[in-house]
């Protein structure tokens, strides 16, 4: 599954080698992670000699922030697309973490873990996510200030919130088939968005 999504998002115009070395290193850092993947299993996999890798990166760690960059540009985009969205802010919140929990089914636990623990990925990794919660911070700010979301929520404690509903559901994702995570999901936005009285409630 990670192929065919690398592969949509390789540019077209990509060098025949150079996307041969994107795939093939995909394919090996899924399967084995970061660390045990050597240049020279990458070039014997991709069909390419060193020289012709060095020409395109200029080492295995770029070569990783390039993929994880293609992957993660990719989902912002279409987390944004949602957002920007005519959907409920139920249905938005549901479609953002069910594709959260895609993404990281599609890129596999090898990858989820390097994110974490690789030195080159680290500070790639925080900025990613201090810059995720920036955005959803602005994006609430805004519904609130346009009378969609309840005007005596602080939106700051409401964050602090979401970081720890998200670690809860990042480790359930893990445990819970597609079908019962996104029925989990589908439950905690329940709460989110409505809370535990009835709609019909004034």
């Amino acid at each position: 599954m990670i192929i065919k999504l690398m592969q949509a998002l390789i540019p077209p115009a990509t060098n025949t080698k150079h996307r041969a070395l994107i795939l093939a290193a995909t394919k090996l850092f899924h399967r084995y992670g970061f660390s045990k993947v050597s240049v020279e299993e990458l070039c014997r996999y991709a069909d390419v000699s060193k020289v012709t890798f060095y020409r395109y990166f200029k080492g295995k760690d770029e070569l990783i922030l390039h993929i994880m960059t293609l992957l993660m540009e990719d989902a912002i985009q279409r987390t944004n697309a949602v957002l920007d969205g005519d959907l409920s802010l139920k249905q938005k919140f549901d479609q953002v973490i069910v594709m959260k929990q895609e993404l990281m089914s599609a890129i596999g636990e090898e990858i989820i873990q390097g994110l974490f623990s690789y030195p080159a990925l680290h500070e790639y990794y925080l900025s990613l996510v201090q810059e995720s919660y920036k955005q959803l911070r602005d994006f609430l700010l805004l519904e609130q200030e346009q009378g969609r979301i309840n005007q005596g929520l602080n939106i700051d404690i409401f964050m602090v919130v979401i970081r720890e509903i998200a670690a809860f559901l990042s480790r359930e994702s893990l445990n819970r088939s597609g079908s019962k995570f996104k029925e989990l999901v589908a439950q905690v936005n329940e709460i989110l968005v409505y809370g535990i009285f009835s709609r019909e409630l004034k």
